[in-house]
């Protein structure tokens, strides 16, 4: 296989044996459970760029996918306006300024 590489494997008495390789160098680490794994595959997946360096699009994918778009978009509007998703947005906002305070913040932490 080509460069780079991940693995994960079940470990014996639970978690996730990962195998990392990128650039010559391999990185092997222990996962305690199915949800660090789950964080790390989101790591890989999420970027922190609207487009990776060298990204092209279609300009006829982009109109395909508008209306679908702009369907979520509207469905997520309405659906935005309901108490329960005031209620997380609070909770969320609290879990995130405890773990800001907790270890200095960083500007890397998103938007606040």
């Amino acid at each position: 296989m080509g460069d780079p590489d991940f693995t994960a494997s079940p470990a014996r008495g639970g978690g996730w044996t990962v195998t990392r390789h990128e650039r010559g160098t391999v990185d092997t680490s222990h996962l305690a459970d199915d949800r660090d794994l789950v964080v790390l595959w989101l790591s890989h997946h999420r970027g922190r760029f609207g487009y990776p360096l060298a990204h092209a699009h279609d300009d006829a994918d982009v109109a395909a996918l508008a209306p679908a778009s702009l369907a979520v978009i509207r469905s997520d509007a309405v659906d935005a306006a309901f108490p329960y998703r005031a209620t997380w947005r609070e909770e969320r906002d609290r879990a995130l300024t405890a773990a800001r305070a907790a270890d200095g913040g960083s500007a890397e932490d998103g938007p606040r």
